[in-house]
C-alpha cells in the first residue's frame, strides 16, 4: 500500500486517519509534537514534526510515497496569535511541501478548511465558489492552498487540497484537546452534567461529516489516479453534503445519550436574537462523489462512540 507520512497524526482528525490507514495495510509514519505517544499508537514510527523540514527529513521522507498534512495551530490559538498562525500554518507547511518535492514524494494532501469560503458558512458552496477568509485560521490555510496548487500545476508533485467542513467523531484517546468542538462538548455535558447547554440559539446550519468518512476519503485520494488534465482542479470539498442545524444536532446527541444513560436530558439555549435568522447552507461534495468516493459513515455511531469514551473517562477520573 505504500509508506505515508501523516503530520499531526496524534490529533483529533489525524489519529482517526492513521488508525484507518494502518488497518488498510499502509505503513504509516506519524509526525507529532506530543512527547509521549498514546497507547493506541504502540509500534507506529513517530518523528518530531519539526524534523521533517530539517536535514533529518531526508531520512524520514525517504521511501515515502505521500504526505498527508494536518499539523497546525487550531482556530482558537490562531485568533489570539495571528502572526504565529502564519508562521506555523503557513511557513512550516510551505517548507514541508518543498521538502516533499525535493525527496520525490508523489502526493501531498493538504487539509484546509471550509471557512476559506466565508464565515459563517452560508449559501451554496462548491470548489469554484470565490474564497473570502476572514479569520487568521482560514487566512493561513488559504495561503498554503495557493502554494500546493502552484506546485501541482507545475507538475513537481501531485498536490491536493481538502477543504474540510465540521468533522464529528470520537478521538482515538481522551488526551486529544478538542473537547470544545460542539459534538464533543455536548457529549461530555451529557455524561458529566446530565443536561445540554448550547452557547447559541443553535439555528445556524452546518455540514457535519463522520470522522470515519474523513479517513476513508484520505484513502481514496491516496489511491486515485492522477489526472493528466491540468484544467481539473485538485481541490475537494470534504463534508457530508447534508446540512443540519446545531440545535437538531444537539437533539440527536440528547436522544443517543438518553438511550445510553437511561434518563431524560434537557437542552438549554439562549433566546433567539431579533437580528438572527436561519440561513441555508449547501456544502457541495459532488466533485468528490464524481471522483468515485462513496459515503458510508454514520453520525449516530460516531456520537455513540464519543459518549462511550466520555463515560470511560468519567469512570477513570
Amino acid at each position: 500500500m505504500g509508506k505515508v507520512v501523516v503530520t499531526g497524526g496524534f490529533g483529533y482528525i489525524g489519529g482517526r486517519i492513521v488508525d484507518h490507514l494502518q488497518n488498510q495495510g499502509y505503513q504509516v509514519v506519524v509526525s507529532s509534537r506530543r512527547k509521549q505517544p498514546p497507547v493506541w499508537a504502540e509500534g507506529i514510527e513517530v518523528v518530531d514534526t519539526e524534523a521533517l523540514v530539517t536535514d533529518a527529513g531526508i531520512d524520514i521522507l525517504s521511501g515515502c510515497t505521500a504526505v498527508v498534512h494536518l499539523a497546525g495551530m487550531n482556530e482558537v490559538d490562531c485568533a489570539s496569535q495571528p502572526a504565529k498562525a502564519l508562521e506555523v500554518n503557513g511557513v512550516y507547511s510551505v517548507r514541508l511541501l518543498e521538502a516533499s518535492i525535493a525527496m520525490g514524494i508523489e502526493r501531498f494532501i493538504y487539509f484546509s478548511t471550509a471557512h476559506v469560503y466565508r464565515s459563517p458558512l452560508i449559501g451554496s458552496l462548491d470548489e469554484s465558489s470565490p474564497t473570502k477568509p476572514r479569520h487568521p485560521y482560514s487566512i493561513s490555510h488559504r495561503v498554503v492552498e495557493d502554494y500546493v496548487l502552484m506546485e501541482n500545476e507545475s507538475q513537481r508533485i501531485q498536490g491536493m487540497v481538502v477543504r474540510l467542513s465540521n468533522a464529528v467523531g470520537t478521538p482515538m484517546d481522551g488526551e486529544v484537546n478538542r473537547w470544545m468542538l460542539v459534538v464533543n462538548d455536548l457529549c461530555m455535558q451529557a455524561v458529566q452534567d446530565g443536561a445540554l447547554k448550547l452557547k447559541s440559539s443553535g439555528i445556524q446550519e452546518r455540514d457535519f461529516i463522520p470522522l470515519v468518512d474523513v479517513a476513508r476519503a484520505v484513502q481514496h485520494l491516496l489511491q486515485r489516479r492522477a489526472s493528466p488534465d491540468l484544467k481539473l482542479s485538485p481541490i475537494f470539498n470534504l463534508g457530508s453534503g447534508i446540512s443540519m442545524s446545531v440545535y437538531k444536532l444537539a437533539e440527536l446527541v440528547r436522544d443517543r445519550a438518553e438511550r445510553m444513560l437511561g434518563k431524560r436530558l434537557s437542552i438549554e439555549r439562549p433566546a433567539l436574537k431579533e437580528v438572527e435568522r436561519r440561513e441555508a447552507l449547501h456544502y457541495s461534495v459532488e466533485r468528490l462523489i464524481a471522483d468515485g468516493f462513496k459515503f458510508s459513515g454514520s453520525l449516530v455511531r460516531e456520537i455513540d462512540m464519543t459518549l462511550a469514551l466520555c463515560l470511560q473517562m468519567e469512570d477513570e477520573s
